[in-house]
């Protein structure tokens, strides 16, 4: 049960971080570098254990959360991460953030832990007024479903 909720920890951060990308709103494709803040709340999660009992090489976890900037609802997103390695176990997950503007994707390695973790993630593409983003974005879990995240957007 530690097991799954540190994976839920993990997954809330990774969601959090694609939260971020997704509040940004401007009037069209970036033109200059941007930082965002948000806070990421999972709402939903689902944990699939394939192999042996408890974590294992090829365990799944998917995740969506709703992106809040100052307290104020402005996206949300979905995450699934894939079981990598075991003691310490890590995970890389891929992700989708969905703001009015467009869709920010992320994707990286993220730790499993049962306490606060931190991770930094690729921002790997965009739509809309995202099409041009690249950067990284960061996440410091701050509650099993909860995470703050930082993007890093360049265009």
């Amino acid at each position: 049960m530690r097991r799954k909720l540190a994976i839920a920890g993990v997954a809330a951060a990774v969601l959090g971080t694609i939260a971020l990308l997704l509040t940004i709103v401007p009037a069209g494709a970036i033109s200059s570098n941007q930082t965002i803040h948000l806070l990421a709340k999972q709402k939903g999660s689902h944990l699939q254990d394939v192999g042996m009992r408890g974590p294992s090489i090829g365990d799944t976890f998917a995740f969506n959360e709703v992106l809040l900037q100052n307290g104020k609802r402005v996206g949300r997103d979905g995450i699934i991460c894939t079981v990598v390695q075991v003691n310490p176990t890590f995970g890389t997950c891929n992700g989708i953030g969905k703001l009015q503007a467009g869709q920010i994707a992320i994707e990286g390695r993220i730790p499993f832990t049962n306490g606060p973790s931190k991770f930094t993630l690729a921002v790997t593409g965009g739509t809309g007024n995202y099409s041009n983003v690249r950067g990284h974005a960061t996440g410091q879990s701050v509650s099993q479903t909860a995470t703050r995240i930082t993007l890093y957007l360049t265009p």
